[in-house]
C-alpha cells in the first residue's frame, strides 16, 4: 500500500479529480457512460497507468554492436 501513495504526480490527481467529478455527474444525471469514463479514470489513477507524453513508446532495438560493448 505504501508504493501506491507514493509518486502523485499532477496528472494522476487530475485524473483522480476527473474521475470524482464523472461520479457526481453519474450519480445526479444516471447516464452511464459518465460512470464508466469515471471509472476509467479512477483505475489510471490508481494504478498510475496511462499515455502522458512519450512515456508509452516502444524503447528501439539494440543492435548486435550495442550488446556487445
Amino acid at each position: 500500500m505504501k508504493l501506491n501513495l507514493k509518486n502523485w504526480s499532477f496528472m494522476r490527481l487530475l485524473r483522480l479529480v476527473l474521475s470524482f467529478g464523472f461520479m457526481t455527474a453519474f450519480a445526479t444525471q444516471n447516464d452511464w457512460f459518465l460512470f464508466f469514463i469515471g471509472t476509467f479514470f479512477l483505475v489510471q489513477a490508481i494504478f498510475n497507468v496511462g499515455c502522458g507524453g512519450a512515456s508509452c513508446t516502444i524503447p528501439e532495438q539494440e543492435t548486435k554492436a550495442e550488446k556487445s560493448v
